[in-house]
């Protein structure tokens, strides 16, 4: 079965993920790892230079993510 796969735009997500902590906090483990998988498409390591990479299911997540990681 192929999931179908949604296009979100940036102002939809913020608005959604407004109050993001609260949310995080009101979740169990699994409803946090099902809402992770639902973003994150893929986590890698590279042991050499010790670098985390991580690649989003779509680039409005990604750039999302970006913003954040730049506050």
């Amino acid at each position: 079965m192929q999931r179908e796969k949604r296009h979100l735009n940036e102002k939809d997500l913020r608005r959604t993920m407004g109050s993001f902590s609260e949310l995080w906090q009101a979740l169990n483990v699994e409803e946090q790892r099902r809402l992770l998988s639902q973003l994150i498409e893929k986590v890698g390591f590279d042991s050499r230079s010790g670098k985390v990479t991580v690649s989003f299911h779509s680039p409005e997540a990604k750039a999302l993510a970006q913003k954040g990681a730049s506050r």
